[in-house]
């Protein structure tokens, strides 16, 4: 078969040269060279070629009769014979793969179809082929209903078969494709009238784009095999909504697979990764997964770690960077007409373009790196645990006109989503409590962001790009995130930086975030203090010799140890000699009283400390505030900087207030379950 595909190679690779130059020589510049095989005699060789050809008929006329070769009959044969009986051959290797792959997906989740079942699986098999292959005729269902018994009933996959099945289809495209695209993509279409108009009888195959897609899905499926030097573990990926279930094996080539795939992003572009995904779909459906999609594929994977649903495509980011205000974008059919940019202008790292709509004030269209993105998104905003208790903007329902026929805010290829407008930031927003009791306003705000730091350290895994910057209230004053959230390693340093950065240098809030968030009874909190109220009570850092807590034995976590501790010992000679020099400003300094202006600097430096909500975070204004106190006795702790010891009343409120964050997830999971 392959010395079959290498003559059907020479003949469409002519084929497709003559049609690249007919817009230059206005003729279809092949020459037959015999009844099953032609030249194109638009370059020199091909030119010698034919007066060689015809040179050797003349000399053969003199001795014997030689028959005429007509143009129109060689175009004939080759597409009508060659061309269709290769398409049929490679079409029989694709059932065959396919068929393999639920087989696989049988073994791997240990199914025994009935023969009920088996039935319903054929009809949903045929119905398959019929919408790839529209021109399939009785005869060939008839074949397709034989291979598909004959494979599913092998009590074993045939991976000498398979093997063959993959040569097979990598021949028929490396001789194929160049040509046939000519006629499978619209936008060559003006190529291939010519030949077009030599075939007397049309070709149904050669234009039937359903047909090309499915084949070169199967060759994208074979490419990333051997790209990856890895197999599809289609068993694994079905049972990818159910993770417990995989055994050790299963999950051991999903993870080798997906890092795979992370080593040679580069090589994998994005529309082949998403033809394979949806050839894998496709499998899933036929053997009777049906809530198996795309999107749900895609937020598997990107929870797994997958880069490649985060990765740039260059196709869409070309298109996407031709946007500009005032230039019209359809979602779901439903035209809009862009606004003003929203989204920062950026070099690097540039994952969304964001344009408001004009004459929709409330809505914003947010354009991703890749289309993939967009749909694993919208998947996304329906899994509450991927939030982490801050939900995303949320997709416009209904962008049509029509209140009983909606058009749905995500575009159905990935194109765009549109979403309510976010409007004031928290960055921006001015708390008012100054209490340990928050305000109303200022509780339920400070409640969403306490439990989304709870959510993210109970689950171990911190997000990779929320600040508050990113954070803002929809139009009923929720707080949301205009990020859809990347899943990182847990890391209590980002954790403590959200809420001093969230809390502006009010006390209060600081407090409350951080005992609502359970993280002042984090292990790394404890450690922390440990350490730092040795060295403020020792002036020594030997406490970091002590073992790091279980499951933060990382390095990182010792060097800040390290670096708090310096910072402890120095705030504990600052504030000693700031109080000797006031001391003697004042005449009250006396050298036998050394060691009672010691101890009464380090008591006051070590009470504030204490006092202070983040264990990791030593600001120069605890210093500052234990300053002022030591220069008046009579001072009381300055008003909104820090607070006094928290009362067991206080820590009952943050209790509650824990206690409602805790009600309102199993609320939320439930509805999630149902």
């Amino acid at each position: 078969m392959a010395n079959n595909f290498s003559t059907l190679r020479s003949n469409l690779s002519e084929m497709a040269m003559a049609l690249h130059g007919y817009s230059q020589a206005q003729q279809l510049e092949l020459y037959p060279l015999s009844s099953s095989q032609v030249c194109y005699v638009g370059t020199w060789m091909g030119r010698i070629v034919k007066w060689l050809h015809e040179f050797w008929r003349k000399i053969k006329s003199f001795v014997a009769e030689v028959p005429s070769i007509f143009l129109n009959q060689t175009v004939e044969y080759i597409i009508h014979n060659v061309f269709e009986q290769a398409v049929h051959q490679v079409y029989e290797a694709r059932q065959k793969r396919l068929l393999g792959q639920i087989k696989c997906i049988e073994k791997a989740q240990e199914l025994v179809p009935s023969q009920e079942e088996r039935e319903r699986q054929l009809g949903r098999y045929l119905a398959h082929i019929a919408k790839e292959w529209r021109g399939m005729g009785p005869e060939l269902l008839n074949d397709a209903t034989r291979t598909f018994h004959q494979v599913l009933q092998e009590p074993q996959i045939n991976e000498c078969e398979q093997a063959t099945c993959r040569k097979l289809i990598t021949h028929f495209h490396s001789a194929t494709h160049f040509f046939w695209k000519l006629f499978a993509k619209e936008r060559y279409s003006h190529l291939r009238t010519p030949l077009e108009e030599a075939l007397q009888t049309p070709s149904h195959l050669l234009c039937d784009q359903t047909l090309y897609r499915s084949l070169r899905k199967e060759q994208h499926a074979i490419d990333l095999e051997g790209i990856l030097q890895h197999p599809i573990p289609h068993g694994a990926l079905s049972k990818i909504q159910r993770a417990n279930s995989m055994t050790l094996q299963e999950k051991e080539e999903l993870k080798q697979w997906i890092q795979k795939l992370n080593e040679q992003h580069a090589a994998v572009s994005i529309g082949q990764f998403e033809s394979v995904l949806k050839g894998i779909i496709e499998s899933m459906h036929i053997q009777g997964q049906a809530n198996y999609s795309l999107s749900m594929l895609l937020h598997a994977l990107d929870q797994l770690g997958c880069a490649l649903v985060q990765q740039e495509d260059p196709k869409h980011m070309d298109w996407r960077e031709g946007l500009q205000p005032g230039m019209q974008l359809a979602c779901n059919g439903r035209v809009f007409v862009l606004g003003a940019q929203l989204s920062p202008f950026k070099a690097i790292n540039d994952e969304y373009k964001i344009f408001a709509i004009e004459g929709h004030p409330n809505w914003v269209v947010k354009i991703a790196n890749n289309r993939l993105k967009a749909l694993m998104e919208g998947e996304k905003i329906k899994d509450a645990s991927a939030h982490w208790g801050i939900h995303p903007a949320r997709i416009v329902e209904n962008i049509g006109n029509d209140p009983t026929h909606p058009i749905h805010g995500l575009d159905v290829n990935g194109q765009c989503l549109i979403v309510e407008r976010l409007w004031n930031c928290l960055a921006d927003h001015e708390w008012g409590s100054h209490e340990a009791r928050l305000g109303i306003e200022d509780e339920k705000i400070a409640s969403v962001l306490a439990n989304h730091l709870y959510c993210q350290h109970q689950w171990k895994a911190s997000s990779q790009n929320l600040s508050c910057a990113h954070l803002l209230f929809d139009s009923e004053g929720v707080l949301r995130s205009s990020r859809f959230l990347k899943k990182g390693p847990d890391d209590y340093h980002a954790w403590e930086r959200l809420c001093y950065e969230a809390a502006k240098n009010n006390a209060a809030v600081l407090a409350y975030l951080m005992h609502v968030s359970k993280l002042s009874e984090h292990p790394v909190a404890y450690y922390y203090r440990e350490a730092i109220e040795h060295t403020l009570q020792t002036g020594n850092t030997n406490f970091l010799g002590q073992r790091q807590p279980i499951g933060y034995e990382d390095r990182v976590y010792l060097e800040r140890a390290e670096a708090l501790c310096l910072e402890a010992k120095a705030m504990r000679e600052a504030c000693v000699k700031h109080l000797q020099s006031h001391w003697r400003r004042q005449g009250w300094y006396n050298y036998r009283q050394e060691d009672q202006l010691r101890n009464l600097a380090y008591g006051r430096l070590l009470a504030a400390y204490r006092k202070h909500p983040t264990a990791g975070i030593l600001p120069l204004a605890l210093q500052e505030a234990v300053i002022e106190q030591l220069e008046d006795a009579h001072a009381a702790l300055q008003a909104n900087r820090f607070l006094p010891p928290v009362s067991q009343d206080i820590l009952a409120y943050y209790e509650e207030q824990f206690q409602q964050n805790m009600r309102r997830n199993r609320l939320i999971m439930n509805e999630g379950e149902n």
